[in-house]
């Protein structure tokens, strides 16, 4: 086995299709084929099923993947070590980030990335599950880095983090509310209300769910929105009251947003890659364009 094998894999993993992935490394199909057999045989056991000109991974295949891209990371990161600039990337860089968010610009970051490194092929995706889903594709090595927010510290389990930008949560009322007036209030107050949320698995969700919690405070939910930036729109129609970062949506509907007290809810915004090696120079070049495209407005 050497690296060519895992680059062959890798491009293989990445676009489920010989042909493609035979396009993307500049050889012939003939040759990722026999690539991928002569791997196959040299760790004896099958890593793709083939099934016409589409592929999917087996088990061995899914478990092989994140180490083939370690191994991978650890060559490069070698090679940077003796590597005078960060110039000449290539390979694939897959970044996952959460619906909706304007904390940080990322199809701005995507595109000076490609313009600074137009060898590396650049996937931009969001998760319908949130931080946890987009975590869960870090962990397996689907996405090379996420834009994600951690609560608990299982969250954290096989994950490496850099935090770049924390937000305030506000209780964020509709037009009509007892408290629209107040300057502040606890949870206490708002207990009774029905809420608008995100899913389970969200990490707004787990935050505030864990906070009701440790207060001895029990809520319902009434309506689940995917999309953080559509709750205003819940909440303006009287639907219920959220826990909410400052949100360009809330100001333009002109809803009362009140600050908490006796709690510390804080949304932390950080980029996490896999544990267990350093990260690639790719990564290491998206984590130092991240704190360029930060918003300057301090809103989700």
């Amino acid at each position: 086995m050497d690296e060519r094998h895992l680059e062959f894999f890798v491009a293989v993993t990445e676009e489920l299709n010989f042909t493609r992935a035979a396009a993307a490394l500049s050889v012939v199909q003939s040759t990722v084929s026999a690539t991928i057999r002569a791997l196959e045989k040299d760790l004896n056991t099958q890593l793709v099923d083939r099934v016409g000109k589409q592929i999917q991974l087996t088990e061995a295949g899914r478990a092989f993947l994140p180490e083939a891209k370690a191994a991978l990371a650890v060559l490069d990161r070698a090679r940077s070590v003796v590597a005078d600039t960060d110039k000449g990337l290539r390979g694939t860089m897959r970044v996952g980030t959460l619906s909706g968010m304007t904390a940080l610009d990322t199809p701005a970051l995507a595109r000076e990335f490609s313009q600074l490194y137009p060898n590396v092929k650049f996937y931009l995706e969001t998760s319908p599950s949130g931080s946890s889903g987009l975590l869960n594709k870090v962990r397996d090595a689907t996405l090379d880095v996420a834009f994600v927010s951690i609560v608990r510290p299982s969250d954290a389990a096989g994950i490496e983090s850099r935090p770049l930008r924390t937000l305030p949560l506000r209780a964020l009322l509709p037009p009509d509310h007892p408290m629209r007036d107040r300057t502040s209030l606890r949870l206490a107050h708002i207990a009774s209300d029905p809420f608008v949320d995100m899913p389970l698995g969200f990490g707004l969700r787990t935050l505030v769910d864990d906070e009701f919690r440790r207060v001895g405070q029990v809520r319902s939910i009434a309506v689940q929105a995917a999309d953080l930036t559509t709750i205003p729109d819940f909440v303006a129609a009287g639907l219920g009251t959220a826990i909410v970062p400052d949100l360009t949506r809330s100001a333009e509907l002109r809803l009362p947003s009140v600050a908490l007290s006796g709690s510390d809810l804080l949304w932390t915004l950080s980029a996490a890659w896999r544990a267990g090696t350093p990260p690639s120079r790719a990564v290491e070049a998206v984590l130092a364009l991240a704190h360029q495209f930060l918003s300057e407005n301090w809103v989700y």
